[in-house]
This record gives structure tokens, sequence and C-alpha cells, in this order.
């Protein structure tokens, strides 16, 4: 990945951490700009492949997050925001940090259950999205 790429993507994913711990939420502003940023970098970078690869990139993570918004494991910004790294990253790469950012959110989120005391009601959440997954 060339190096204005990855800069981009941390221009986007930190604030977006940043935003998402305090606020619980990902800006629209953010997502927006990072979907532009990633259009128009792939575009400057490579030319109208790059702009196929951030079309692909956008809809691959759409094709696994919408899914999972519908079911509500997953919120609006979430989408949002790997909607942008798709169109920065493209496909390829974007599903290595997919891959990547399910590992570490589902060990950070395991961390938190534990810490808060919520192991009866996560896993009764867990429960209701798995009959959510199988009825969709």
């Amino acid at each position: 990945m060339p190096a204005l790429l990855k800069v981009l993507l941390l221009a986007l994913v930190l604030p977006a951490a940043a935003y998402d711990l305090r606020f619980r939420r990902v800006p629209n502003w953010l997502s927006v700009s990072g979907v532009v940023a990633g259009f128009a970098a792939n575009l400057i970078l490579f030319g109208w492949p790059g702009l196929t690869a951030a079309s692909f990139g956008l809809l691959c993570s759409l094709a696994v997050y919408v899914p999972l918004y519908l079911i509500r494991g997953m919120g609006a910004g979430d989408v949002k925001l790997m909607a942008a790294v798709g169109a920065m990253v493209g496909a390829s790469q974007w599903l290595g940090i997919f891959l990547i950012t399910a590992i570490l959110g589902g060990i950070v989120a395991l961390a938190v259950v534990a810490w808060k005391k919520r192991v009866h009601e996560t896993l009764f959440n867990l429960a209701v999205i798995s009959v959510e997954l199988v009825h969709f």
C-alpha cells in the first residue's frame, strides 16, 4: 500500500476511534471525507483501475457490514467508517483489515464484558443476533 494511502487511513481511523470512544458514534463528515479521499487518492495514484479498486473495496465492506447492521449487530457509523476504509484500501486489502479488526474487537469486547460483569446479558444478546441471522 502506498504511503499516501497509509497516511489517509490513519487520518481516518484515529479520529474515528477517538470520537467513538468519547461519544459512542462516528460522525458522518468523517466517514464521507474518508470515502471521498479514498476515491480521489486511488484515482490519482492508480488511474481508472484505482477507482475500480476503491469501488470494489466500498462494495465489499457494505456487503459484509450492512447485513450486520440490519440485525443490529453493528452500528451505522461502523458501517460507514468501514465503507470509507474499503474505498481507501480496495477489496483485497480490506479483507485483511476486516479480519484484524474483528479479532481485536472481539478481544476488547470480551474484556469489557468481563470487566462490567455482563456475561449473562451479552449471551442473551448473542442469542438474539443468532436468531436474527437464521431468520434474516
